[in-house]
């Protein structure tokens, strides 16, 4: 075998498995295809099929070169003599074996995004268009296409107001803010394997999100998750979004779900849970809220087969807005 191997034709033999299994012999621990190159709770860095990495909490791409050389300190020389070495392409007795691997360097610290600075970002992608095909399309991966269509004006109008379009990936970016209208978060919807991805701000407050009090007085729906946001805004119901964390007891939750219920004259909280796993975490939330309020806990039919459900899948299943409203209530 020659000496001299391309460069490129040491990428081209790294495809995601082999670059997973050069990480965990790096110590990172693999799961579902993500691991975290940060200090995190939730992995957010992917490993796609063709060896490339994406850290979608910093916003930053790498290849298995880029975690060599800046998490681990080795030169790009070493960097490429060690992969070579772990995809058999080295002549024989000359290995490259860094003691540098077992102390990988701290990555740098997350920036810390202003609630302002991720507005303008969410601001740069395009406005909604219901006549731009493309906008449809990204619409249809999220909400029923028949539920933007009918969705009175007003809600339409929020719906608008809270997602955006995404050229570069055509899909649909959801803006999360707070109460006073400040930017938590946005997410957005990539075609690779049909999954949100998050880029937060610095705020404070990522335990209460994005709220819409469309009636009163009536029902207030507890949902969790940006695609259920957007499906109960079309619909024009009393939703407020809570993330998963949420589900921990946080006091200001808990008063975030009390307060919106007052405006909604505390008819009835009701929580919906995708699976009975989140039925269970559910529970003492709403055993807590329960003292003060009338609250019950419904499941979408279907789940208690094993499957997962929305308020998208079950709108889905009907063909008018009234039939879903008369469904949840």
């Amino acid at each position: 075998m020659s000496h001299y191997i391309r460069f490129e034709a040491i990428k081209e033999r790294l495809d995601g498995e082999t670059v997973e299994r050069m990480l965990e012999e790096l110590g990172y621990r693999i799961r579902t295809h993500k691991t975290a190159l940060r200090e995190e709770r939730t992995p957010s860095t992917v490993i796609y099929p063709d060896g490339h990495l994406h850290d979608f909490g910093a916003g930053k791409s790498y290849d298995i070169f880029d975690i060599l050389t800046e998490f681990h300190g080795l030169s790009l020389p070493e960097a490429k003599g060690l992969v070579k070495n772990r995809l058999g392409l080295s002549n024989p007795g000359h290995t490259i074996a860094p003691t540098a691997l077992s102390r990988p360097k701290p990555p740098p610290p997350h920036p810390d995004i202003q609630s302002d600075a991720l507005k303008a970002e969410f601001d740069r992608f395009q406005r909604i268009d219901g006549n731009n095909q493309k906008h449809r399309d990204a619409i249809r991966d999220v909400v029923p296409e028949w539920l933007f269509d009918t969705a009175h004006k007003v809600d339409r109008a929020r719906f608008e107001t809270m997602a955006r379009f995404d050229p570069g990936e055509n899909c649909l970016v959801a803006g999360c803010f707070d109460e006073e209208f400040r930017m938590i978060s946005y997410k957005w919807r990539r075609k690779r394997g049909i999954k949100w991805y998050t880029r937060p701000s610095s705020h404070s407050n990522r335990a209460i999100t994005l709220r819409t009090l469309r009636t009163r007085p009536g029902t207030l729906h507890v949902i969790e998750g940006h695609r259920d946001a957007l499906t109960a805004t079309l619909l024009g119901i009393n939703w407020i979004m809570l993330p998963t964390a949420s589900w921990r007891m946080r006091d200001r939750s808990v008063e975030a779900v009390a307060r919106a219920a007052h405006e909604c004259g505390g008819h009835l909280i009701r929580f919906w849970a995708e699976d009975t796993a989140a039925y269970d975490a559910m529970r003492p939330f709403a055993e807590r809220i329960g003292q003060r309020f009338n609250v019950e806990i419904r499941t979408y039919p279907g789940v208690e087969s094993g499957k997962k459900l929305d308020l998208s899948d079950f709108t889905a299943k009907h063909s008018s807005i009234r039939e879903v409203r008369d469904g949840t209530d």
